[in-house]
């Protein structure tokens, strides 16, 4: 079947027409998703990567308060479908957002095109000193994303339809003119698809020329292309704007870390007070009373000194009396004599003689209950706040013991079982004193009404050394502590005591204490027998440096 030269041209323009609008859409659409998956990994990987050094802290110190509020702000943030923060181990610490994908398993997205569930999933590593403690999961929503590529492909594909019609229309009609014009259409468009991946759509337009339909053609193209450029202008004030977001959050991110970190520094600071004040205390309650009856035996040997005082003085004027009658012993002046004799009737000098030693003694034994008090302090005060030493732990318990003896004895007895054999470990002096303050105290408070005055309100501390570690256990037999506060006993603020009574700071940092000395605190309990604490910490510390 022979054909014309406007059939042909009628059918060429048509195919040149379909395969130019459809690059022009395949182009578009391809365009489009690579600068939606290049903005979706970048704003994915400064969220996750910000996410995981927002928590990095708290999973260090296990602070899962912080974390479930870290969690719930990383939410605020409307495209983010959920959240999660877990360790090393696999297992939760904090997690949040949509039950359907925190349910599911975890599968990383590297692009947008292998979102399937409408999620991009990424994760950051939480690592310290080149170990890994943990990491941070996030899904932000892609169905926006997506519908907006969509819409757009179905925008393009729409005008490439009505496109085709009116090539249809209007080509039978163009003739030979057509063919003319289509050339030079065909030159200004031969290198559209490379201008416009490379975003310059000035030179993918084609030059205007007439008022033909070929003009029209030109002028539709034209058009998509302003359609996209302002697309992509679109694109790139979002990506600005979520950078400008991000750098927002980041800056009060920073600003309330900050906060929290200078709070928690204050409330470190008052418990250590409330500490110290224990000891302070139990110290100065210890030293009153050796000093009260130093003090006594001083006014008594001063009233014994005032007498041999007099004694002495008499004596000398016994011996003047004497010296100056020895010529004449039947005039002797008998006034000193009596004098002398009254003294010695007046006070019981044998008994003095033997009370003085006595209250010789207590003073010696008192001055040295004294000398061993500073010397537990200066145990507890060699070192500074912040470093490490070589310490004894049963010396730690038996300093710590003996300072806070006379705040608790009313409340209960106190019993020492300690492992002869325990070695020394490498620990801040203070901070340990501090965690067994707080666990004698606790102790010490555990007793109802009814068991004080009972006599067997009794505080037993164990300890002894297994493997690599060393073990202290506070145990009472006092009230106990409920089923559901066990998990809670350690976060900070919570308090089973009545209002006054305490912070709900004291296990918090001691547990916190424990941890960075690299050991553990935990606890066994049962309401109506009593509690047990026990603090582990390894014998193979290092020094801080």
């Amino acid at each position: 079947m022979k054909l014309s030269l406007r059939t042909k041209t009628i059918l060429g323009t048509a195919l040149i027409e379909g395969v130019l609008l459809l690059a022009l859409v395949l182009t578009a659409n391809r365009f489009m998703t690579s600068i939606v998956n290049d903005n979706l990994q970048k704003r994915a990987e400064t969220a996750v990567n910000l996410f995981a050094s927002t928590t990095k802290g708290a999973v260090l110190s296990y602070d899962i308060a912080s974390l479930e509020a870290f969690v719930q702000e990383v939410l605020n943030n409307p495209d983010i479908t959920y959240a999660r923060v877990i360790d090393a181990n696999g297992r939760v610490f904090a997690e949040a957002g949509a039950e359907e994908f925190l349910k599911r398993d975890f599968s990383e997205d590297l692009a947008a095109i292998d979102v399937t569930d409408g999620v991009f999933d990424v994760f950051s590593n939480i690592s310290e000193g080149g170990r890994v403690y943990g990491r941070v999961e996030i899904g932000i929503g892609v169905s926006t994303l997506q519908d907006s590529i969509n819409n757009i492909t179905k925008w393009t594909a729409s005008i490439a339809i009505i496109e085709m019609l009116f090539v249809a229309v209007f080509s039978f009609l163009l003739g030979t003119v057509l063919t003319r014009q289509l050339s030079s259409l065909t030159t200004a468009t031969s290198n559209m698809s490379s201008a416009i991946s490379q975003g310059k759509f000035k030179g993918a337009k084609v030059e205007e020329k007439g008022n033909d339909e070929l003009t029209e053609v030109a002028r539709a193209f034209n058009a998509l292309v302003d359609s996209l450029e302002k697309e992509q202008a679109k694109v790139q004030s979002y990506q600005a704007e979520l950078e400008g977001f991000n750098k927002t959050l980041e800056e009060k991110i920073a600003s309330r870390t900050q906060q929290l970190a200078d709070a928690q520094q204050v409330l470190l600071q008052k418990e250590k007070m409330a500490s110290i004040g224990q000891l302070a205390a139990g110290v100065a309650h210890e030293i009153n009373n050796p000093i009260a009856y130093v003090k006594s035996n001083l006014v008594t040997l001063r009233k014994y000194s005032s007498a041999y005082a007099r004694l002495c003085q008499q004596l000398h004027s016994v011996q003047i009396s004497l010296q100056n009658n020895t010529s004449e012993t039947h005039g002797l002046n008998n006034k000193p004599l009596n004098e002398l004799e009254n003294i010695l009737q007046e006070h019981d000098f044998e008994y003095i003689n033997e009370d003085i030693i006595d209250l010789l003694d207590e003073t010696d034994t008192g001055l040295l209950r004294v000398s061993e008090i500073v010397k537990s302090l200066k145990g507890f005060s060699r070192v500074e706040d912040s470093n490490q030493a070589p310490i004894n732990l049963n010396q730690c318990v038996k300093d710590t013991v003996k300072m806070l003896d006379s705040q608790i004895h009313d409340n209960a007895s106190i019993t020492l079982s300690l492992d002869d054999d325990l070695p020394l470990i490498k620990a801040n002096a203070i901070q340990i004193s501090q965690i067994l303050t707080n666990l004698i105290v606790n102790a010490s408070q555990a007793f109802n009404e009814s068991h004080f005055g009972s006599g067997a309100e009794t505080i037993k501390i164990y300890t002894h050394a297994y493997d690599n570690k060393v073990e202290v256990k506070v145990e009472d037999n006092g009230m106990g502590i409920a089923k559901q506060d066990l998990s809670r006993i350690f976060e900070p603020f919570f308090t089973t005591k009545s209002i006054g009574k305490g912070t709900g700071l004291g296990l918090s940092i001691s547990y916190k204490i424990a941890k960075a000395h690299g050991g553990d605190l935990s606890v066994l309990s049962t309401p109506g027998l009593g509690s047990v604490f026990t603090l582990s910490l390894p014998t193979n510390l290092q020094m801080s440096e």
